[in-house]
């Protein structure tokens, strides 16, 4: 049966928007779907896939924050100390901290996409990540 036309009770849409919500976890959200996935895998396939799409989504929003962030910070602190010895001048220390709110933007775009998928599942629709999800279904099946 796939998870998409399957009727869900309401005890798995629970499962599935807590995986989901537990994205407001920064770095360690990804431990609620995990085990969820790893309790449930075999009682429901509903809950499997939500559990296995947070989990990605988690781990891979997670993983492009704390490397973007990395790469910014390192790139604030080596300016701050080439100071106005910077070939690229001033300004370098500006546009990296214009780099850090983007990158804020970006997991705050992550933590918002996963608190819709909790609200979408939880009011009984099946949703689905772009193009992760589509992989995931097409695995599981």
């Amino acid at each position: 049966m796939n998870a998409s036309t399957q009727q869900a009770s309401s005890d798995e849409r629970l499962l599935a928007a807590l995986a989901q919500l537990s994205v407001v976890l920064p770095f360690l959200g990804f431990l609620v779907p995990l085990h969820i996935w790893l309790t449930s895998r075999e009682w429901s396939q509903y809950v499997q896939h939500h559990a296995l799409q947070a989990l990605f989504w988690q781990l891979v929003s997670s993983g492009l924050t704390l490397a973007y962030g990395l790469v910014v910070i390192s790139g604030i602190f080596e300016s701050l100390a080439i100071g106005s010895e910077s070939p690229l001048g001033p300004g370098w220390v500006t546009l990296r901290c214009i780099l850090v709110l983007i990158g804020a933007g970006g997991y705050a775009f992550a933590v918002f996409a996963g608190i819709r998928a909790a609200r979408k599942i939880r009011a009984g629709f099946h949703y689905v990540y772009p193009i992760m999800g589509d992989w995931i279904t097409s695995h599981l099946a």
